[in-house]
């Protein structure tokens, strides 16, 4: 994770982030893929520091795993022998 940004908002410490992963694992196989689905914003609010609350904005990527990349069918047979 980079830290891109911290400030002051008022009573408020905001850090802004982003992942820095260039792939992700599929959690079913461990196979890893480096196609991106999509871009989005998680906000997390944390106990205070310093008396001051901690407002997290962290940008993620969402990474897919398409059938052409040969693991949905190789899952499914997999599956089935258990």
């Amino acid at each position: 994770m980079d830290v891109l940004n911290v400030e002051t908002l008022g009573d408020t410490v905001l850090i802004e982030a982003r992942t820095v992963a260039s792939e992700a694992s599929r959690p079913e196989c461990g196979l890893f893929s480096p196609r991106v689905h999509s871009r989005y914003r998680r906000t997390v609010w944390d106990l205070a520091t310093s008396g001051r609350p901690v407002k997290v904005e962290l940008k993620v990527r969402r990474f897919f795993w398409q059938s052409s990349m040969g693991i949905d069918p190789l899952l499914n047979a997999f599956n089935s022998l258990s």
